[in-house]
């Protein structure tokens, strides 16, 4: 959203990250169905309202960020196994360490590429990011939607680790048996300039901490690809019907370029 979320101390960045990889790994959380929003991005896999992802994934992820004295929250998606497409807003202080957490894996973050047009202002079409992590994980990344373009009034499906409408965060979800991750069905609402609009259905709508968040499309072949990445919205944190929420746009000539010569080998359909 308009900032990352704030998290917790800077001595606690690896103790929180190690519980949600290890949490992620070890146990089925929250509710989930093979049809509900949480399966568009694999079978084995509530944004304010949405629906808690039971098994977790692996290809979404926390993006923990340190700054000094504090720790900020956003989320990501693997492009490839070795690189994360989250906002640029989350990284563009750079921050003197990144950790990405997911079920199964904790990896370092080794480099930040951030688009050269990304102006800091809020809503920017560019606001994009590369992180390039130590270790490549073993599993499928999520791909980029590149064969079709979603038509307005058709469903798409926001993911994110960010609070929920109770106000409480990933941490405190693990700690009382929930699943981190969030998932819920949105509307596609248009194109402008790069950036892509969506609108809840009243079902559920990103929040503070969901900034980066991979927001994906159905593609011609019936399988599900990134259109777009959270970047702002409303303050708060509402499944209120018709709530908008912006989106970096990763269907852009400017994006596509901006991914593929950072990431050479990304994952696509």
């Amino acid at each position: 959203m308009n900032t990352m979320k704030r998290g917790p101390s800077i001595g606690n960045l690896k103790v929180i990250a190690t519980a949600l990889c290890l949490t992620l790994t070890a146990i089925g959380c929250g509710g989930g169905s093979d049809s509900g929003p949480c399966a568009t991005i694999g079978k084995s896999n509530k944004i304010a309202g949405g629906e808690s992802c039971s098994d977790g994934q692996s290809n979404v992820v926390l993006v923990l960020s340190s700054f000094g004295n504090r720790v900020e929250e956003c989320t990501g998606a693997y492009v490839s196994t070795t690189a994360v497409l989250t906002a640029a807003h989350c990284v563009s202080s750079r921050p003197r360490e990144v950790l990405v957490a997911s079920k199964g894996f904790l990896r370092n973050g080794v480099s930040i590429a951030i688009h050269p047009l990304y102006d800091g202002s809020i809503g920017s079409p560019f606001d994009m990011a590369i992180l390039k992590v130590d270790k490549p994980i073993t599993s499928a990344p999520l791909p980029v939607l590149l064969s079709t373009s979603p038509s307005v009034g058709d469903e798409v499906v926001a993911y994110g680790y960010g609070t929920d409408q109770n106000g409480r965060e990933a941490l405190a979800r693990i700690q009382s048996g929930e699943a981190p991750l969030k998932a819920t069905y949105s509307v596609y609402d248009g194109y402008r300039d790069a950036v892509v609009t969506i609108r809840s259905t009243g079902d559920g709508s990103p929040c503070p901490g969901d900034s980066g968040g991979p927001v994906v499309g159905r593609s011609v072949s019936g399988t599900y690809g990134i259109i777009g990445i959270t970047v702002s919205g409303p303050n708060g944190c509402s499944a209120q019907a018709g709530r908008p929420v912006s989106l970096a746009s990763t269907q852009s000539q400017g994006a596509i370029a901006f991914i593929s010569s950072n990431v050479p080998d990304v994952a696509s359909n």
